[in-house]
């Protein structure tokens, strides 16, 4: 439990240093960077409040839905840009991130656990897929000779998102007498999350 709650702090003290740099360098970093600050500071605000609720002995569960929705839609933003997509594809990106905000939104309204439902796998299946594909793309890119600052992000998101999708699934088959797995898992996630964080420290502080 205490190594678990070592990870979280990391993750959250690291995620609060790239968030710092972020809006020092927002004038200088681009429109796909930009995006992913957005995620950063989405990420940040839902984590500070779920743990002010908690500290309050108060339910923070309804987060979920808010993360879903956002977390999708921003993401969406930064391959749409990243990829120099048509942007018209923010409009499907909405309505897909408002389907996933609904799904747990009906599942906490009628006091289930909202992230039973499908919405979270189609979620990181999507951003793994679209991850990897930018992935892809950029390599190709590399070979040509011309960089893409934004393959250091793009491989950690492709990582966490990827080994979270696999936690998800394996944590449903845990059951109570094996908590110390379930925290063994939480804690290689926010591990994850620390390094995800890190890489977009290192690029917003190398942004000039």
């Amino acid at each position: 439990m205490l190594f678990l709650d070592g990870t979280v702090f990391l993750a959250l003290g690291i995620l609060a240093f790239a968030v710092l740099s972020g809006l020092f360098k927002f004038r200088k970093i681009s429109t796909q960077y930009r995006w992913f600050f957005y995620f950063l500071v989405l990420n940040l605000s839902l984590e500070i409040t779920a743990h002010l609720l908690l500290a309050m002995g108060r339910e923070n569960i309804f987060l979920y839905p808010l993360n879903a929705f956002g977390e999708f839609f921003i993401l969406g933003g930064v391959f749409i840009n990243g990829l120099k997509w048509p942007r018209f594809l923010f409009i499907i990106a909405g309505i897909i991130a408002t389907l996933l905000f609904i799904e747990p939104f009906i599942f906490w309204k009628n006091g289930q656990t909202p992230t039973q439902g499908i919405g979270i796998i189609l979620s990181h299946l999507t951003i793994i897929t679209l991850s990897g594909y930018y992935l892809l793309k950029t390599l190709m890119v590399f070979e040509k000779k011309e960089k893409n600052s934004f393959l250091l992000i793009c491989s950690f998101l492709f990582l966490y998102y990827a080994v979270s999708l696999f936690s998800f699934l394996l944590l449903e088959q845990f059951d109570e007498e094996s908590l110390l797995n379930a925290y063994i898992v939480w804690s290689i996630n926010n591990i994850l999350s620390a390094l995800l964080y890190g890489s977009a420290l290192i690029s917003f502080l190398r942004a000039r």
